[in-house]
């Protein structure tokens, strides 16, 4: 496996974030944390409340439900074999079609629908490409149209392939050759009724 920098992983791990929900991935195939790969993997949302699907991980892990519910608590660690194999299919999980759609099915039972749209945050290295500058904050409103393309380039290339298709909604509303050098934050919000009612970019 290619060892990646802090930057290309920070940005891997903010994407995938954003676009299932699923705050504290792991996603760099190196985490020792089994609950964060569980999480990462098999999380849900009960009664409001973010938890694991312990019976699906169970199941495509192939042990028992009690045994993934024992390493959640620290009550037995994981062997070194299916310790690797939690490492490998939450990388997978960012780094692969197969793994970036499975976690967006997951994601989408979960969420609401966006029907009016949403507003995209990033932080981070960007700008025009002469003048790109460190910790800018921007944000742009997306028609439902344009988030399921979003949301599809993600699918299809992951996050290189979502910062391209933003990269060209912002030149073409926002700035002209608005450039992405580092994403340090990434975020997918539902639009406000004043965001919502107001036909400008944001």
């Amino acid at each position: 496996m290619a060892k990646i920098s802090k930057d290309e992983l920070d940005q891997r791990r903010s994407l995938f974030e954003a676009f299932t929900g699923n705050r504290g991935a792991a996603v760099g195939g190196e985490s020792t944390s089994v609950r964060s790969m569980l999480n990462t993997l098999y999380g849900t949302t009960r009664n409001g409340q973010a938890a694991i699907d312990t019976r699906e991980a169970a199941r495509r892990l192939g042990v028992s439900q009690r045994t993934v519910q024992r390493w959640i608590k620290n009550d037995h660690a994981p062997s070194a074999g299916h310790l690797k194999d939690l490492q490998k299919r939450s990388r997978q999980a960012a780094t692969t079609k197969r793994g970036r759609a499975r976690a967006l099915r997951r994601a989408r039972r979960q969420q609401a629908p966006q029907r009016q749209g949403v507003k995209v945050s990033v932080n981070g290295t960007q700008g025009p490409r002469d003048y790109p500058r460190e910790g800018r904050n921007s944000s742009q409103k997306l028609t439902p149209e344009e988030y399921e393309n979003l949301l599809n380039a993600y699918a299809e290339g992951g996050d290189t392939a979502a910062m391209e298709y933003l990269t060209a909604v912002y030149s073409e509303r926002y700035v002209d050759n608005w450039q992405f050098n580092k994403v340090a934050d990434f975020r997918i919000s539902g639009l406000s009724d004043l965001e919502r009612d107001d036909p400008r970019a944001l």
